[in-house]
């Protein structure tokens, strides 16, 4: 592990909610990188990343409006993380924060998002929810991206990140409040 790596891991709290450990991660990457702050996945920011580091934060959706709950996301850029080339320049960015987003992409997706990420940035940080309900023909019924589409295990979160090139330095399992479990991750 990189000294970054070790600074990464000892600045997030591994026993707080999602929210507050995304909020970690940016602010470790606020005051100790240079380059912006990707939120990818952005919707409605509820993290509220934006607000805390206006200046570095670049909230990223692949669509202006979130179907869902029939309300407009906070993007500032619009891109298919798991599709496109991202539009950022190789090791511009300080981190990629992807909360609550890899869990509506497959596999392939996946694999997809994390290797863009890895192009762009230095260093990542993930939340994702264990949903073990994943109906694969209820979210066929809704546009892409709108529903659960994979269960994270730790094993595959870390094998994704790994295979994508991402060295993992913080993976915890915490109680994800809507699901008894889901997974805290940041690497670089």
């Amino acid at each position: 592990m990189t000294d970054h790596g070790t600074l990464l891991a000892k600045a997030v709290d591994p026993h707080t909610d999602r929210f507050d450990y995304q909020r970690q991660a940016s602010f470790y990457a606020r005051d100790h990188m240079i380059g912006p702050i990707l939120n990818v996945g952005c919707k409605e920011d509820p993290a509220h990343l934006k607000a805390l580091s206006p200046d570095r934060v670049v909230n990223c959706d692949m669509c202006a409006h979130d179907e869902l709950h029939d309300q407009p996301n906070k993007a500032d850029v619009l891109f298919d993380c798991a599709r496109d080339r991202w539009p950022f320049e190789d090791q511009s960015a300080a981190m990629v924060i992807m909360g609550d987003i890899l869990e509506h992409l497959d596999a392939t997706e996946i694999r997809a998002a994390l290797s863009e990420a890895r192009r762009v940035s230095q260093s990542l940080c993930v939340t994702t929810p264990h949903d073990t309900k994943v109906d694969l023909a209820f979210a066929a019924k809704w546009s892409r991206g709108v529903r659960h589409l994979t269960c994270f295990m730790s094993k595959d979160l870390t094998d994704h990140a790994r295979d994508a090139g991402w060295s993992v330095v913080h993976l915890r399992a915490v109680d994800y409040v809507f699901l008894p479990i889901g997974f805290l991750m940041c690497c670089v």
